[in-house]
């Protein structure tokens, strides 16, 4: 395991940075930031797709023996920078609606769970497991947005009830 060091230290802290670190950072940069997050609002899968493979570049890099100390640092920063990006449209209240932030937020567990595949198909178990664990608040991210829209749909159409019902 050249250049990963303590695998499962690693692999955890990527994890963590990527779902519950950036998105802290969202959330505070989210009022601050209005412009980019309306452009990255409109383009989500640009941005989930430079993370998904900043990612897999960032695993490949920690993983293999072809790896500068360098490079490896350069895509840990850039990851986080990315997963702040991606963040960004999914915590905004002018980002994403509620369809589409639960989407972007479904498709993008897996994919982001493929390189801790790549660390349990190659022997890393406790890696890869330490990194999708780590990773779980994406898809309770997704939950919890099917949620909060669901309660929200119901509320409105209780209040239209309400409307209806009530005399004019």
């Amino acid at each position: 395991m050249a250049g990963m060091g303590n695998g499962v230290a690693d692999a955890a802290a990527m994890g963590l940075a990527m779902a519950v670190i950036a998105p802290l950072l969202a959330l505070y940069f989210s009022g601050r930031v209005a412009k980019i997050v309306r452009v990255l609002a409109r383009h989500p899968a640009l941005v989930l797709t430079a993370f998904v493979f900043e990612h897999a570049a960032l695993i490949a890099a920690m993983t293999g023996y072809w790896s500068p100390a360098w490079l490896t640092g350069l895509l840990r920063i850039s990851l986080v920078v990315i997963a702040v990006a991606f963040w960004l449209p999914v915590v905004d209240r002018n980002g994403l609606g509620d369809a589409a932030r639960i989407v972007y937020l479904f498709i993008a567990g897996p994919l982001l769970d493929l390189p801790a595949l790549y660390l349990i198909a190659s022997g890393r178990s406790a890696a890869g497991i330490a990194m999708i664990v780590t990773m779980l608040p994406i898809p309770l991210a997704a939950v919890t947005a099917v949620y909060s829209w669901m309660r929200r749909e119901e509320r409105d159409a209780i209040e239209l009830q309400r409307l209806r019902e009530s005399p004019s």
